[in-house]
């Protein structure tokens, strides 16, 4: 899809605006395919956490599952409001039930916390085509210069920190440190994931893998919705 969007916004920027929303069009046409995929990988990684003891009357069918994977998103976003991969990773979810309004309102909030978050970017055109809001989804088409010079340098500055491990991981954990008792921040490590992974550093496919564990693993704990008496 990443592909389709690329050629939608080269058509875009090249006044060919019939092209562009025919391309986009075939982005919209197999995104349902990685909804499915996306939303798959995060209920069997519920399922698995939960094992026999999944907390619903009618067990583990697909139908439940995925409203566990979404209640467990949002309850962790109450805890981690500054968080974009949590709101996009809901709005994929949303996706899947095709609950659009409500994954254009999360990839939104993405972008609001991390404007470079292209692939939130890409999802959120895709939805406004699918509710016929062409116009509103060639906007999100945006030609490379819309990054500030601050914002590259950024990403220059985090990529060759990367490369030495040792120095990359003190200077997170100093970050981490500063900002713990700032409770209006962004996710800092998130943030600087997003970087990396938008510079190819990072695997995205290993990322979300993780990222979806550990969502899975949250859900189990104390304050989580899915202990006896407190469902729903």
């Amino acid at each position: 899809m990443d592909a389709y969007i690329g050629l939608a916004t080269a058509y875009k920027l090249a006044g060919a605006t019939s092209d562009a929303i025919s391309t986009l069009s075939l982005a919209a046409a197999i995104q349902p395919n990685s909804s499915f995929l996306f939303a798959e990988t995060a209920t069997l990684q519920f399922k698995s956490r939960f094992g026999q003891t999944f907390p619903f009357p009618n067990g583990h069918d697909s139908a439940n599952l995925i409203e566990a994977v979404i209640c467990a998103h949002s309850k962790e976003i109450d805890s981690r409001p500054q968080n974009p991969d949590l709101y996009y990773r809901l709005g994929i979810l949303m996706m899947s039930v095709a609950r659009l309004g409500e994954a254009i309102q999360s990839f939104r909030r993405a972008l609001e916390i991390n404007p470079t978050y292209h692939r939130a970017r890409s999802k959120l055109a895709v939805c406004l085509f699918e509710i016929h809001q062409r116009d509103l989804a060639l906007n999100q088409l945006t030609a490379p210069d819309y990054l500030d010079k601050d914002s590259l340098q950024l990403h220059y500055k985090v990529a060759m920190l990367y490369c030495d491990r040792l120095k990359f991981a003190s200077s997170l954990m100093n970050l981490d440190r500063l900002l713990e008792n700032n409770f209006t921040r962004a996710d800092a490590t998130v943030n600087i994931s997003i970087v990396l992974q938008n510079l190819g550093l990072l695997d995205r496919v290993m990322v979300t893998w993780d990222n979806l564990s550990d969502t899975a693993r949250q859900s189990i704990g104390p304050n989580h919705p899915f202990l006896p008496g407190q469902l729903f």
